[in-house]
């Protein structure tokens, strides 16, 4: 521009104008004072506060601990808490440098052939956590346990066997107070109720579009009942006790009046509309019993059958026929089981674990899997106790029926049970099942 004197008279004459309009342009969209009060990141208030607290709190430390510098100790300890870190972890140290080194060198190596590596292609970081504690597998302790059980059980299987004791006497009584078959150590063994739900699902079809209703229902299906006059009712929820529930109350509901009781099942895109009225068409006589056998097979206050979930069950029901009818019965809660009615359970039970067996009660079963047909001891392939067995199925007839039936009239000796019950654990519910051993020594 200086050799050019026809360009710098043009600059003297256009720059100020210039000028002018990139300072009015930069005051209106305020980039000006953006750019002036532009600075590091870590000049902020915040970031100054935290370093300035991080200081204080290493300076604390060494106060507390001494100089760490100072120290003739080999052990490889944080600061803040105190911890000691395992004495790995501090051969780790020692040789980590030795480790960035091998990395950067086979970097330089890969440079050598560009077919590795390439210059701009990033270096991995070593990343170890010194102080990290690996927690206990839960699984593995499990195992663990149910080795011991197995081992503890051949044990005693054979010293029944050399002292010629009776056999069925012997698969009569478990092995612990708490049957691993039906408990996780004295504890509720859960199981995938949205399994039933899924399978009520396949029975019917489901729109595709939300249904129109009269009354939408959100806190729970036993506010139906109280709504005389509702020609259709859509209940909204998450669980599958509320689909067992609106089952078990539809034909409750019908002489009201209601013609369709729909589900909204699930939320957002797995949101699916269950018609609970052709559901009960299509299940028959099963939806008189789905409250106990939702409760029997597992649920939020009743143990499941170790190994067999809600498929399992729904399958063995669709072959014990005869299981319905005491399903129904004990629907209703009543107070007291029959025993022919604990033999059909324990012969649904036998059939859940085995379909070809021919033994009628759960004892007979379980000898003639381990000893006749040669099954591992497993608590997912051999069925509970007799005993352990009465006690699951006294359980949804008095605790889990009178507490989401709320619907029905409530047998005042039912009633008598309360959260008395619901409180207690499922290992005070099953001492009655003594464990093997007593059964061995005496």
């Amino acid at each position: 521009m200086t050799e050019d004197p026809s360009a710098l008279r043009r600059w003297m004459i256009a720059g100020p104008e210039v000028s002018h309009l990139v300072a009015q342009y930069e005051a209106a969209c305020g980039t000006k004072e953006g750019t002036e009060h532009t600075s590091y990141h870590e000049e902020t208030e915040r970031a100054q506060r935290v370093f300035f607290e991080n200081v204080e709190k290493l300076s604390q430390a060494m106060k507390d601990m001494g100089n760490p510098f100072q120290e003739e100790s080999r052990d490889l300890l944080s600061l803040d808490t105190k911890d000691i870190a395992h004495h790995t972890a501090a051969e780790l140290i020692g040789t980590h440098l030795e480790k960035c080194k091998v990395r950067f060198q086979e970097f330089m190596k890969g440079l050598e052939g560009e077919e590795e590596s390439t210059f701009y292609e990033p270096i991995k970081k070593n990343r170890v956590d010194f102080f990290r504690q690996v927690p206990a597998s839960v699984d593995s302790s499990k195992q663990k346990v149910l080795k011991e059980d197995c081992q503890l059980f051949s044990k005693l299987f054979i010293s029944c066997q050399s002292r010629e004791c009776d056999l069925k006497e012997f698969f009569r009584h478990e092995n612990q107070s708490h049957p691993a078959a039906l408990s996780d150590g004295g504890k509720l063994h859960t199981c995938q109720k949205s399994h039933l739900t899924t399978i009520l699902e396949s029975q019917v079809t489901t729109p595709e579009a939300e249904p129109d209703a009269d009354t939408i229902i959100i806190d729970g299906a036993a506010l139906a009942c109280n709504r005389a006059g509702s020609k259709v009712i859509m209940v909204k929820a998450s669980d599958t006790d509320v689909v067992v529930i609106a089952v078990s109350v539809l034909q409750a509901l019908q002489e009201l009046g209601l013609q369709q009781l729909w589900v909204a099942f699930g939320q957002g895109q797995h949101l699916r509309w269950v018609p609970v009225h052709d559901l009960c068409c299509t299940l028959a006589e099963k939806s008189k019993g789905m409250l106990f056998f939702h409760a029997f097979t597992g649920c939020d206050v009743i143990s499941a059958f170790r190994g067999k979930g809600k498929k399992s069950a729904w399958q063995t029901w669709d072959v014990c026929d005869e299981a319905s009818g005491v399903f129904s019965k004990l629907s209703q809660y009543p107070p007291v089981v029959d025993d022919e009615d604990l033999k059909t359970l324990e012969k649904f039970v036998v059939m859940m674990y085995d379909r070809s067996s021919t033994a009628e009660g759960v004892d007979d079963a379980r000898l003639d899997m381990f000893a006749r047909k040669q099954r591992p001891y497993s608590h997912s392939s051999n069925p509970i106790s007799a005993e352990a067995a009465r006690e699951a199925c006294c359980l949804p007839g008095g605790l889990h029926l009178e507490s989401v039936n709320s619907t029905s009239t409530r047998n005042a000796d039912s009633c008598q049970l309360g959260l008395d019950q619901e409180r207690r654990s499922v290992a005070d519910r099953l001492d009655r099942a003594h464990p093997l051993q007593r059964v061995a020594s005496s």
